[in-house]
């Protein structure tokens, strides 16, 4: 750690001169793989033991495990990467019969919060990009394996859900489970009714929980002051903000199965979108093929 000092501060804004130390790097990273292993054991215990103690003032509470992991995926409290890697292999002989990489324990310990099969066999063994931290793994974790192409500025032709639906859209969750995976089919007519195509607004499926806004609010964060970031969240954000005008297509789009609302009232869900853009610069829009699609559809 004491190797790793100056190249940690190197990775903060600020001058953290006076709170950045050795000691600091030591504890939270050791604080950090401690709590990724205690997960993994209580969630997968080893096949000889049936039960791992959970005795302890995090995961013996409802309410701090969840304050927790909010607290590691905050922009401001993060912790350079590298040096959880550096700590990995020394604390990892002690764990048995694991050979997990660690940006899968890091994936584990978040799928419970977020929209993610959380199944070991699924997830990479290796990040297949440079992480600057935890929510950069996050964040590219979630990116597709292919480029999505992209137009500058929001698409002019973005209506809200209200709109596509009196014009006969209809909407359904997208089948291929990508959270960027926004497309818009036709049906095909036959008979006397060949010029009557509907259109269908294939929409990944969210479901939305508290941990919902600030996983998304600090991704597009981190856009805007770490390079290399995309504005996939951002345009993501956009979308779903222009799509949910209001609390009652929450409630239309809940029961397309597109979004399964766990905040309670529509409102809640509604209000996380409409805010979650506010003052921010959207630079690239990741969707307006599906975009132009549904709004020539509407038009006709």
């Amino acid at each position: 750690m004491k190797e790793s000092i100056e190249d940690a501060k190197k990775g903060y804004a600020l001058e953290v001169e006076d709170v950045l130390d050795v000691e600091m790097l030591l504890i939270d990273g050791c604080f950090v793989l401690k709590l990724l292993y205690r997960y993994y054991l209580i969630n997968y215990p080893p096949k000889e033991k049936n039960q791992i103690s959970t005795g302890n003032p995090i995961f013996s509470s409802i309410q701090m495990c969840p304050n927790v992991q909010h607290d590691l995926i905050l922009l401001k409290n993060q912790l350079p990467f590298f040096i959880l890697e550096k700590l990995f292999p020394f604390t990892l002989d002690r764990i048995p019969d694991i050979s997990l990489s660690l940006s899968q324990f890091v994936i584990l310990y978040f799928s419970n919060s977020m929209n993610y099969e959380s199944k070991v066999s699924t997830i990479p063994k290796k990040s297949r990009k440079f992480n600057h931290h935890i929510l950069h793994l996050l964040h590219n974790n979630y990116l597709p394996d292919n480029d999505l192409p992209k137009e500058e500025g929001l698409s002019e032709f973005m209506h809200s859900a209200s709109e596509f639906d009196y014009a006969g859209v209809t909407f359904m969750p997208d089948s291929e489970q990508g959270m960027f995976n926004f497309k818009v089919k036709f049906s095909e007519a036959r008979g006397i009714f060949k010029w009557c195509h509907r259109a269908c607004f294939e929409i990944p499926s969210l479901c939305i929980y508290d941990f919902t806004e600030p996983f998304l609010r600090n991704i597009i964060a981190l856009k805007l002051c770490c390079p290399g970031v995309t504005c996939l969240f951002t345009s993501y954000a956009f979308l779903m903000d222009r799509l949910i005008d209001n609390a009652k297509y929450v409630g239309v789009l809940g029961k397309a199965g597109v979004i399964c609302n766990y905040l309670g009232a529509n409102e809640e869900a509604s209000d996380l979108f409409n805010k979650l853009c506010k003052e921010v610069v959207l630079g690239e829009f990741y969707f307006s093929e599906a975009c132009k699609k549904a709004d020539e559809f509407s038009k006709h």
